[in-house]
């Protein structure tokens, strides 16, 4: 029975893709913006123990950032994608989508 399933195991292998080494794992982006009436905090990591470092004034200005829903713990911020406020962390919930108006 082992070296059956070794040779099954040997055969999984072999048909399953490898990924290309210069593959980056590239996460899906959304656009939001902050239409609330204060500004967001943006952290430098997911959650408010993370030091704010700035704020998103409210605008009808599009932020690109990695897609989240909305809700509590650290899977529902958003890590902004450009500008110079790159790479930190802005809570889902203080952004609405960007609808292209």
């Amino acid at each position: 029975m082992g070296a059956v399933t070794r040779l099954l195991a040997g055969a999984a292998l072999a048909i399953t893709p490898a990924a290309p080494a210069t593959a980056a794992h590239h996460s899906p982006t959304c656009h939001y913006v902050n239409q609330t009436d204060d500004p967001a905090p943006i952290r430098e990591g997911p959650g408010k123990k993370h030091r704010k470092t700035a704020e998103l004034p409210p605008s009808d200005d599009p932020i690109k950032a990695t897609c989240a829903a909305r809700g509590r713990g650290p899977d529902h911020w958003v890590r902004i994608k450009t500008g110079d406020q790159k790479g930190n962390w802005v809570w889902r919930d203080r952004l609405q989508v960007w609808t292209g108006e």
